[in-house]
């Protein structure tokens, strides 16, 4: 039986294109999870080559799973997002034609962020400091807010106000799952008056923790207390 070579050699040639286009096609999967073994669903994953190339985007499933497939060779950055956690970018990330990668990840909740500002007056008598208190959150929601239940205003020492020191002072701390600041350290303070009395303020703080599953969860926070006085 004769067979028609230009057939043969067609069917060869789609097979051969088809094999290379899927060759230089790679995978990238993996688990998306939150310290203590949590898995997170709804996680948004992004896959971007460069500034303006092509996009890749899908969501973790329910069991923190995620997989983008059918990506063209070359390097990439890679991005986590999803409310109440910290906003994971990698970058350079390598796909070589035909290979299926895995990159499991462990996100962290979001960072909580407090202003204070402290008013005072350069006067002899004793005067109570007005507050006025602001507050704000990390640049993302929480999954369980949390939320602070009991404040005392720190006090602008008389001395320091006498001496027309103002200075912003800003120390980072860890809450704990009962709501109480630990760990206080000073990022940034030049007055050691001025920090002594907003450390010795934040002692008494306290809040409603982040509750993940109902848990409270420990988590940093950033308080910047702002000592200025009244013109």
């Amino acid at each position: 039986m004769k067979v028609n070579k230009m057939l043969v050699l067609s069917i060869a040639l789609v097979l051969f294109c088809t094999g290379s286009m899927w060759a230089k096609a790679g995978e990238l999967y993996g688990n998306v999870e939150l310290q203590g073994g949590f898995t997170l669903p709804g996680v948004k994953v992004e896959l971007t080559a460069g500034e303006k190339g092509k996009t890749f985007d899908t969501l973790s499933s329910e069991d923190g799973k995620y997989s983008i497939t059918g990506i063209p060779a070359g390097k990439y950055q890679l991005t986590f997002e999803l409310l109440g956690m910290r906003t994971i970018l990698l970058k350079g990330i390598e796909i070589i034609p035909g290979q299926k990668k895995e990159l499991n990840v462990t996100m962290k909740l979001a960072r909580l962020w407090e202003e204070l500002m402290v008013w005072g007056e350069r006067k002899k008598k004793k005067e109570k400091p007005k507050v006025a208190f602001v507050a704000r959150e990390g640049r993302v929601a929480t999954l369980s807010k949390a939320k602070l239940i009991k404040m005392k205003n720190p006090v602008y020492p008389e001395e320091v106000q006498e001496k027309g020191i103002e200075e912003v002072v800003v120390i980072r701390a860890e809450m704990n799952e009962k709501g109480f600041l630990t760990n206080m350290k000073v990022k940034k303070g030049e007055c050691a008056a001025l920090v002594e009395a907003a450390i010795d303020a934040l002692k008494e703080w306290r809040y409603e923790p982040y509750k993940l599953n109902g848990v409270p969860s420990p988590t940093e926070v950033v308080i910047s207390i702002d000592f200025k006085l009244k013109k």
